[in-house]
């Protein structure tokens, strides 16, 4: 898999892998990523899949995150 040009979990060997996943080795959150949404792509990651978020959650999160992007950059070119 690849995401920006990397290659996702790169410092895992494919017969390592499963173990990794299943030590809740996980991936780092892209340098750029910032807190808000790394902290939605852990909270997809957690152990319990009850307390995971629901898809309309994390659709609901994510589309706040968007419109205070939008917000930012709006002002930011109104300078």
């Amino acid at each position: 898999m690849f995401s920006f040009g990397q290659i996702l979990y790169a410092n895992v060997k494919n017969d390592e892998l499963i173990v990794f996943l299943q030590s809740e080795g996980r991936l780092e959150p892209l340098k750029n990523m910032g807190i808000e949404l790394s902290g939605v792509m852990f909270s997809c990651w957690g152990r319990d899949p009850e307390a995971r978020p629901r898809f309309g959650k994390i659709e609901e999160t994510l589309k706040e995150l968007i419109e205070i992007i939008f917000l930012n950059l709006y002002s930011y070119s109104v300078r």
